[in-house]
């Protein structure tokens, strides 16, 4: 499935494409439950539920994360394209994310 082929995914050396497709799909994802479960600590279990609105800090760090990566995915797959096969030799560019294979 899509899913299994999205967790195999290498965020830093994937295709940017994929990789692209893929942060979107997370950040969308943990866009809609956010909404879901504020929806329903507002509206559907209003009577049932004590205190404000729920909003899981984790989910949004995680969104927060994806949209990082992406961000930094982005601004590297536009400087690829301004700069020429020798300077991508000089500066090392396949090696920009080697500093995140730990993380």
């Amino acid at each position: 499935t899509q899913l299994s082929e999205n967790l195999k995914l290498d965020l830093w050396r994937g295709l940017f494409n994929e990789v692209r497709t893929a942060l979107q799909q997370v950040m969308n994802c943990c866009d809609t439950w956010i909404k879901m479960t504020e929806e329903l600590t507002t509206v559907h279990w209003q009577d049932d539920w004590d205190g404000p609105k729920h909003v899981d800090p984790m989910v949004r760090k995680f969104s927060d994360r994806a949209e990082q990566i992406l961000s930094l995915r982005t601004v590297h797959e536009q400087l690829l394209t301004q700069l020429n096969n020798t300077e991508i030799q000089e500066l090392r560019v396949k090696e920009a994310f080697i500093p995140f294979n730990a993380v």
